[in-house]
């Protein structure tokens, strides 16, 4: 024997045979079986059949049109119907149509969501609408929209306090942008809002969403991505500043300083070897109009020690200790390193962010060439007014 039903997606009739039908859940009158592929769309939808009042025995829904008001329904941005009050009831159980789901039917003047209509006798439990519009808490999505900036100016801060670049720091605008986003989804869970927080990581998809949800104009997603653009302009011109200040010429020549130079002639040894000394060229006579030369700050260089490796190259180790009174900014260290014979065979150098007023530094210099049996100071520089300048250099044993 075969019963007619309705597929809850294309609202087409078709056949089932009620031999082979399995009961899976009832409501009211309706007996729900399993689940099936509908052969006019190729959907799966559940077949049912309906129980005549005071008899266990399952007969086939009836195909009632002319005596039930016809109903129609909106999913998927289409209208579908007409359908009558016992196709509603096996949409609703099934949540093809929900408390909230557009119906409408004659007489009524627009869509009205389902449970403001005379079938919502038709859910068992009808929870209260969600909250819309200025009805719900819109501050921190108001944060949210301008978080862009927030960020950059943040990350701007942390990268001139650090001496780092400012794009080292691109996590902070993620973790604040995911941060707002989550804890304004919380907002919106409170308010009956489900299903938005998934959106979360894709920040201005997260915003348009809400603000159809919410009925509410796009307003903090237009600009959240203004922001997002004009954090790129902001973060480049720092950037360019930074390094417009760090390449910017001095108006007169830094005379060198004259510093010992430590060499040694078998690994492990300190020897001074007076010969291979570079005097200091002279200071260049600097204009009468021009202001003088700032002094130049003033370190230490203690425990230098050199050690040939086993691959034929050498390291060299030493401390360096701060005597200035102020934070010395991009210290670097600059040795040559020389054969036996005195000839130049490499030139390398370690390097400090920062060194604070009586702070030491354990520096370490390497090589990988061969050859290299003797090292020479170079050169002990800091990062001052945007130029390197060679420090006052005190040689301790």
């Amino acid at each position: 024997m075969n019963a007619k039903c309705k597929c809850q997606n294309c609202n087409g009739d078709f056949e089932f045979d009620v031999a082979e039908f399995q009961e899976s859940n009832r409501i009211g009158n309706m007996i729900f079986g399993q689940s099936v592929q509908c052969p006019l769309c190729g959907k799966d939808t559940s077949v049912y059949l309906m129980k005549k009042q005071d008899s266990p025995v399952t007969q086939p829904i009836p195909d009632r049109t002319g005596d039930e008001r016809a109903w129609y329904y909106t999913a998927g941005g289409k209208r579908i119907g007409p359908i009558q009050e016992s196709q509603i009831q096996t949409l609703i159980a099934t949540n093809v149509i929900q408390s909230n789901s557009s119906v409408w039917s004659e007489g009524m003047a627009d869509w009205t969501p389902a449970y403001q209509t005379e079938i919502k006798r038709f859910f068992a439990r009808i929870p209260p609408p969600p909250l819309t519009g200025e009805s719900v808490n819109n501050s921190i999505v108001w944060i949210l929209a301008f978080a862009p900036i927030i960020s950059a100016v943040i990350q701007i801060f942390v990268a001139s306090s650090t001496g780092q670049l400012v794009s080292d720091f691109w996590w902070i605008a993620l973790l604040l942008n995911i941060g707002l986003c989550a804890a304004d989804g919380i907002n919106l869970n409170r308010a009956g809002h489900k299903g938005i927080s998934g959106w979360v990581i894709l920040v201005p998809v997260y915003l348009f969403v809400r603000a159809a949800r919410l009925k509410q104009s796009s307003g903090y997603a237009i600009v959240w991505l203004v922001t997002f653009f004009l954090s790129f302009f902001l973060q480049s011109g720092a950037e360019m500043f930074n390094n417009a200040g760090n390449n910017a010429p001095t108006t007169a020549a830094t005379p060198a300083i004259s510093s010992p130079h430590v060499e040694t002639t078998s690994p492990g040894s300190s020897q001074v070897d007076n010969s291979s000394q570079a005097s200091s060229p002279a200071a260049p006579v600097v204009a009468a109009s021009q202001p003088a030369a700032p002094v130049a700050p003033k370190v230490s260089i203690s425990d230098v020690k050199g050690e040939i490796q086993d691959d034929g190259g050498m390291d060299i180790t030493g401390i360096i200790q701060n005597e200035s009174d102020s934070t010395l900014d991009g210290v670097t260290v600059n040795f040559n390193f020389l054969d036996d014979d005195g000839n130049k065979v490499d030139e390398s150098m370690d390097f400090i962010q920062k060194l604070a007023p009586n702070d030491t530094w354990s520096f370490k210099v390497s090589s990988l060439k061969d050859g290299s049996t003797k090292y020479q100071l170079d050169s002990i520089t800091s990062i001052i007014d945007g130029s390197d300048v060679n420090l006052d250099v005190e040689q301790n044993p």
